[in-house]
């Protein structure tokens, strides 16, 4: 019963809303990775920044990160 007091906390927790916010591209990254270190999907990222080509990301280079409850 524990571990289903902990998921709920959680998952409570996964639902607070946060404003999008600035990413600054590193060597390597892609859509994928990034949304992985945000716990997003990659598509969440392609629909906040439309004007950015996944496929030629430069290092530097700013993005928008989206809320993970959108």
């Amino acid at each position: 019963m524990r571990a289903a007091v902990a998921d709920s906390s959680l998952a409570a927790t996964l639902r607070v809303t946060h404003a999008p916010q600035p990413y600054i591209v590193q060597g390597g990254d892609t859509f994928m990775s990034i949304a992985r270190k945000f716990g997003i999907l990659p598509r969440m990222i392609t629909a906040a920044n439309p004007d950015v080509d996944a496929h030629a990301l430069s290092v530097g280079q700013e993005i928008t990160i989206p809320s993970p409850t959108r």
